[in-house]
């Protein structure tokens, strides 16, 4: 699973509180659009490369960061298969995890690159972290997307089991250590739901 030795879980877990079961209606913008990806109909929207929509794995501002600052730890385990929840396995300074993990911050969608985790669904739109940041496994995406893009749209549209099924066929590496490739992400089209007030809305009349 994560390249990195992830702590032992603390006992006694609180229910978790990150997330919403994937069957909860997928959103389109910001709007509350409620179409879902499996909804969108050939042409009817417009496609374009993920990498148009979506940054992966941004490190923007991480240097920023005082080294103090806590920041939610997530390994790998503290992600759910499918349903979309997560609890963090505490907070860590951020002088402790700045190397060798994964940075995120709310928004973002975590989605596991590594087998058997991302064909097992484990993914997450990050909700609530210490001071609005996090960090992970080195085997999540962090797939943050633009402003055009609700993070709860682009979580259902990777985590369709289409979308999982055609990346493992795509995988790279050594067997039982297969990751999928950023650049085959970068690559995927996405339809983009209608933006708010136009013909198309179907939010709309």
């Amino acid at each position: 699973m994560s390249a990195n030795p992830d702590t032992p879980a603390p006992t006694g877990r609180k229910k978790p509180a990150q997330g919403k079961a994937r069957s909860d209606a997928a959103l389109g913008h910001a709007s509350q659009n409620t179409s879902s990806p499996e909804g969108a109909k050939e042409g009817a929207w417009p496609v374009v490369p993920l990498s148009e929509v979506v940054e992966i794995n941004p490190r923007s501002g991480d240097d920023k960061l005082a080294d103090d600052t806590l920041a939610s730890f997530i390994p790998m385990k503290c992600v759910e298969e499918e349903s979309g929840r997560f609890e963090p396995l505490g907070d860590r300074k951020v002088a402790e995890v700045r190397k060798g993990y994964t940075p995120f911050r709310d928004g973002d969608v975590l989605f596991a690159k590594v087998t058997p985790c991302m064909e097992n669904g484990k993914g997450a739109v990050m909700r609530g972290l210490t001071n609005g940041i996090g960090f992970g496994s080195t085997e999540f995406f962090a797939l943050r997307p633009a402003d055009r893009l609700a993070a709860k749209y682009l979580f259902h549209f990777v985590l369709q089991s289409s979308f999982r099924q055609q990346a493992a066929r795509n995988m790279t590496g050594a067997v039982g250590l297969r990751r999928v490739p950023k650049s085959y992400l970068e690559q995927q089209p996405i339809p983009l739901p209608p933006l708010p007030g136009t013909a198309a809305d179907c939010g709309g009349d």
